[in-house]
């Protein structure tokens, strides 16, 4: 969880080291859900960062190693890839895919409702459906405002450490989704709060490193970076 956080702020070396330590951890684990959430925010990350063969490959793997529920989320990630490699027809293929599987089992894994949506928006402007993109719009602010009522129920501390967001000269194709992302990802400040606080909580349980440091004396096992 913590590396979607980084990546949704716009932190991106965190963020990837992160993801990258979850793919290593679950393949050695032999854990292939694990595994495939890494490679899923790795490739989100590549993405971001402009590495699009990069993320292509990665995003590959966890596709192929997704659960159901995760599976809309990947999708909607390989969507926003292909947008930003101009293939918009391949992209509103993808994210139809993901909003149907997603409106199928009444969600998405690891808060990634919104994201799914708001992709489906974008693959509709690409394709030139501009009122449909408006409708998915509202449908995306309606996931978030959703997620931001749960979030309020939950009585999380209100603020969450951020990390400075990497600048870049060149925000590349498909900076626009990127930004728009970091409000409607389930991603809204309370959701980045809840899924920052559920991952220090079970890294607490677990006798891992919690910002550099660990809770007790002695290391147990199990311990990846979510």
């Amino acid at each position: 969880m913590l590396s979607w956080l980084y990546a949704d702020q716009g932190a991106l070396a965190p963020a990837r080291a992160l993801a990258t330590q979850l793919a290593e951890s679950g393949r050695a684990q032999h854990s292939p859900l694990e595994e495939g959430r890494g490679r899923w925010v790795l490739a989100e990350v590549l993405r971001r960062d402009g590495d699009l063969d990069a993320a292509d490959r990665e995003v590959a793997v966890a596709l192929a190693m997704a659960v159901p529920l995760d599976r809309p989320g990947v999708l909607a990630t390989l969507s926003a890839l292909r947008l930003a490699q101009g293939r918009a027809a391949d992209a509103l293929a993808a994210t139809e895919d993901a909003v149907a599987r997603s409106e199928a089992m009444g969600g998405c894994g690891m808060f990634r409702g919104a994201f799914v949506r708001l992709v489906h928006a974008e693959a509709l402007h690409a394709t030139g459906a501009h009122d449909a993109a408006a409708r998915a719009i509202v449908r995306a602010r309606a996931t978030a405002a959703r997620q931001r009522r749960q979030d309020r129920r939950s009585g999380l501390p209100d603020e969450l450490p951020r990390a400075r967001p990497r600048e870049r000269q060149d925000p590349g194709p498909g900076s626009r989704l990127a930004e728009r992302s970091a409000d409607l990802t389930a991603g809204s400040r309370a959701g980045r709060r809840r899924q920052y606080a559920l991952a220090h909580t079970t890294r607490r349980g677990l006798g891992c490193p919690v910002n550099g440091q660990m809770p007790g004396s002695r290391e147990r096992a199990g311990c990846s970076a979510p």
